[in-house]
């Protein structure tokens, strides 16, 4: 499977692209959040947290696009060098994104992955 994920420090939207359609699924920072300045340090036991959950829910992709404003796209990529380096292999790229819609996000993807098949599909909410 294939997928784009749009992310910041708090959320993340993941786009599961197969061929029986498109799979939205959202997942969010556990626990308080702060804003010190600090919040997309890396060192964050939270977003380490976060950074497993993210890449446990994709572990399966054969291509990964990561998205997103700010640093946590980087980080997160940082993160799956040091603990997930089988996953990371798979990133195609990492772009910054502002706070675009769901078919943005989509359009955004197709120019960076092989087939295009995933994305004459509609989105479904993964249960």
């Amino acid at each position: 499977m294939d997928y784009i994920i749009w992310m910041d420090s708090e959320k993340a939207q993941v786009f599961g692209l197969n061929t029986t359609g498109i799979e939205k699924s959202n997942l969010k920072k556990s626990g308080g959040s702060h804003h010190s300045g600090d919040s997309d340090n890396i060192n964050d036991e939270q977003l380490k947290h976060f950074y497993h959950d993210l890449s446990s829910k994709v572990r399966d992709a054969e291509q990964l696009l990561i998205m997103g404003p700010g640093a946590s796209k980087t980080h997160f990529k940082t993160y799956l060098d040091d603990h997930a380096a089988g996953l990371s292999k798979n990133v195609v790229a990492v772009e910054n994104s502002d706070h675009p819609s769901d078919n943005q996000i989509l359009e955004a993807g197709k120019g960076f992955f092989k087939t295009y098949q995933h994305f004459n599909t509609e989105v479904t909410a993964a249960q």
